[in-house]
This record gives C-alpha cells, structure tokens and sequence, in this order.
C-alpha cells in the first residue's frame, strides 16, 4: 500500500493560460537605433580583423563564417536575392579575368615558341618600339597573369567563406588592374603602328583587344565587387544586431521574434540549437518515457544536462512544467512537453527523421500507434506498479492477464512493419530513426520488466531492439545506467 504522504507522479494534464504576446510595433525604431550603433562596430571588428565574437548569451565563440552563412540568407527573400546578384557578378568578374589570363598566355606561348621578336635584339637600346614588343615585356605580361589568377582565387574564397577583407583586397587590386590594362593598351598599339603595318599580325591584334576589352570589364568589376563588400558589411550588421536584439527578450517571446520576418527569426534561432544549452526534466532512477530521449540526443552526439528530479521534490517542480508533466526538454529557456514531441523534434533537428513527409508521416503513425497502446488499459498502471506506487498483488499474473494481449496487439502491426522492412528498421533505411529508438525501448522495458519470453514470438522486434542497443554511444549508455526500477 502507499504511504499516506507520499507523491504520485500519475499527474493531470494542466494547461496554463495562454499569454497572449502584445503586437511589435517598435521594430523599425529598434533597427534604426541599432544599425546606427552595430554599423561602428562592425567596421571597428574590420579594421582589428577579428575573427570570433561572442553570440550574445551563448558562451560559444562562433566565427563571422558561422554568423553570415549561405544558408541563413535563403530564409530571406530579399537577402537571398541581393546575395545571389552580386556573388553572381563577381563570379561573373573572375570568368572575364580568366579569359583574359587564358587568351593572354595562349599568345605569350606562341610569339615566345615561334621566337617572335619584331626587332633583333641589338636594336634594344634604341628602340622604345622594340622593347614594348619585345619577348620581354611578355613576360611582365606573364607575371601580371598569375597576379590576376592569385587574385581571382582571393575573390572567390572572399565570395563563398563571407570573408570581407579578401572582397577588399581585390577591389583594390581592381584598381591596379585597371591602370595596368590601360598602359598596356596605349603602350603597345603605340608601339605597333610605329613599326608599320606588317607588325600588325594577328597575335598583335588578338593581344590589344584583349587590353581594349579589360577596360571597361576592370570598371564594371570595381563596381560589382564594391556592391558584394558593402552588402557583406551591412548583412553583418544586421546579423549581430538581430542577435543582441534578440537576448533581450523573454524565452517565449524571442521565438515569435520579427525584426526581419519571422521565418528568418524562428529559423535562425533554431539554427543555432547545437549552441543552446539543454536540460532534460525526469525523475531520478527512472527509464519511464525520457529513456529514449536520452538514446536520441546520445545518438545524435548532442550534449545535454539532465535535472533530476525525485517524487519528494515533484511537486516543486511541478508548477514550472509547462503541461505538469515530466518528460520536459528545456532549449534555451523554452520548456517543452510531451515525450513524442520531444522526440520528433529532436528528430527533425539532428537529422533522426525522414525528409520525404509522407514517409516521416508513416513513422509517425507507427509511433503514435505505440503511444495508444502505451497509453491504454493497464498500460497507463504498469509503471506505477513497477515503481511500487501502486498497489498489486501479483505483478506476474498481472501483466500476463492484462497487460500481454496489448503488448502483442501493438507488436503484430510494428513486426508486420519489420518483416517488410529490408534493413530491420521501420522504414526499411540503413539510418536509424527516432520512432526506432522509440520502439526498441517500449518493447525492451516490456522484456526487462514483465516477461523474458514475451517477444518470442516478434524476432524482427528483438533484432531491432538489438540494432538499437548496440550501437556503439547507445551501449555505452546503457553500461552507464545500471540497474532502474522502470
């Protein structure tokens, strides 16, 4: 019998009204105020070159790579437009610059293979004509090609790592180029038509428009590589400014946070998940419904701190549960119910589900088909018996009577389900799922507190349970655990 003191965690559901959060409407004075102060910022970080900030509450340090990332910019329409036109243009700027190293050094081969000098060499010191044709002015030409390549490499990696200062230093170099392109072309057909008509070959011709045209591409390229440099710095400042914007506000009202849109805010926090600190809310000692969450976030090689909680301390912690139940999840000041919940969640963030949503929908009714049975008859009474906070008589017989024609109803559809499967998993993949783990620790605990042979009969349900336990963080786990009441 229990004690006349003593707790039960059997709860009732009790939801908590519901905040209803006041509109934003602030949103364009907090922008303007914080463009005005992050934009000094961001250019002081420039000049000092940092490297790392630190993201507001979070104790990581992540790199500017890691704050302005390609795959943020997709959230937004307008970002990913601006994005992909000026990456697109400086793209565009790299293929012109090796058009014009190719075509360059394609005429550099021949005039130095065929010897092609306009002038013996003993006229050198007299004619100026002669030195800028010469085989030696090729070879400053040569030299400038591999600048140009070295410097086109430096875009790009500038383009694709959101490095600024590379964008700089080819803007800069841009500038170079420009004036190079323009003596050069000045020098030589001035040289050219000096030595007459016969020096007009059509290497010469093919060289000179190969200056005339990097003219104006040198100062479309100023332009489109200035537009990428300016748009990386203001994308910057709108990036730490959400984030120091953000901190600000309460848990519940950071996820429904706008300063941009709100698929871009909710995306981005949850983007940054594997930098959130995680608490896991159970009771001490107990597998009960937060096992398999354990198992998802020990899979996923995802680091969490779990608070334990006893049946003498329940009832303190009980009024911060946001439903009065345990399991509880805890992503940044967020607290988030039920088990199944959790566990998709986490399956959709650590990469444990499907894509495909009609197949994460198969899993999920697998799952939930599991969950009813978990949930029904004396099921709902098992783990209170097991933890002795329910009275029974004779456990045996009781989970013989009662409790095995559910477990064998739930099993037949989830083995008809395995036997079809070619890899022993729900959906018949090589990569484990969340509802797999959900699985095996239904019907693990069922073996370990009810009956050794009760899955005799389902093979395809052991081997998974097998699968499961024996991977390698997962077996690791479960030595750790020891032995539990339930």
């Amino acid at each position: 019998m229990r004690s006349q003191g003593q707790p039960t965690p059997a709860v009732h559901i009790e939801l908590s009204p519901q905040h209803n959060l006041p509109p934003i409407n602030n949103q364009k004075y907090f922008l303007a105020v914080g463009w005005a102060k992050k934009s000094l910022e961001g250019f002081w970080m420039l000049l000092k070159r940092k490297k790392e900030s630190n993201l507001g509450h979070h104790s990581k340090k992540v790199t500017i790579k890691e704050r302005i990332h390609p795959r943020y910019l997709e959230l937004e329409p307008l970002c990913c437009l601006s994005s992909c036109l000026v990456r697109t243009g400086c793209c565009a700027a790299v293929t012109f610059n090796l058009f014009f190293v190719a075509i360059t050094a394609f005429v550099i081969g021949l005039k130095i293979y065929d010897g092609g000098r306009i002038d013996v060499w003993d006229e050198l010191d007299t004619n100026f004509n002669a030195i800028v044709t010469h085989q030696t002015s090729l070879y400053l030409l040569g030299l400038f090609d591999l600048l140009t390549l070295f410097m086109s490499l430096c875009l790009l990696y500038g383009i694709f790592s959101f490095e600024r200062a590379f964008l700089k230093i080819h803007w800069r170099f841009d500038f170079f180029a420009l004036g190079f392109n323009v003596v050069a072309f000045f020098l030589f057909v001035f040289a050219l038509n000096s030595e007459g008509p016969e020096t007009w070959t059509w290497k010469n011709v093919l060289l000179a428009v190969a200056f005339a045209s990097q003219i104006p591409l040198q100062l479309w390229a100023i332009s489109v590589v200035k537009a990428c440099y300016d748009f990386y710095v203001l994308l910057y400042v709108f990036v730490t400014f959400f984030f120091d914007f953000n901190k600000t506000q309460t848990p519940m009202r950071r996820c429904w946070l706008n300063p941009g849109s709100e698929t871009f805010s909710h995306n981005y926090l949850h983007s940054q998940m594997s930098a959130q600190q995680l608490k896991l809310y159970y009771f001490t000692g107990v597998r009960g419904r937060a096992e398999y969450i354990r198992q998802i976030l020990k899979l996923a090689n995802v680091p969490y701190e779990e608070v334990s909680i006893t049946f003498d301390t329940w009832s303190k912690y009980k009024g911060e549960m946001p439903l009065g139940q345990v399991p509880v999840l805890e992503v940044d000041g967020v607290k988030l119910g039920q088990s199944l919940a959790i566990a998709r969640y986490l399956g959709e963030r650590y990469g444990l589900s499907p894509k495909e949503p009609l197949a994460r929908a198969l899993l999920e009714m697998i799952a939930d088909h599991i969950s009813d049975a978990q949930n029904s008859g004396a099921f709902k009474d098992w783990p209170l018996i097991c933890l002795e906070l329910q009275p029974c008589e004779d456990k045996a017989a009781f989970f013989r009577e009662k409790i095995r024609p559910l477990l064998d109803a739930c099993a037949n559809l989830v083995e008809n389900y395995l036997v079809e499967s070619e890899n022993g998993t729900l959906l018949g993949k090589d990569k484990i799922t969340w509802a797999d783990i959900y699985a095996a620790e239904f019907f693990s605990k069922c073996v370990d507190f009810g009956e050794k042979d009760c899955l005799e009969a389902f093979p395809h349900i052991k081997a998974l349970i097998d699968r499961i336990h024996n991977e390698p963080v997962i077996k690791k786990h479960i030595a750790a655990r020891g032995e539990t009441k339930f």
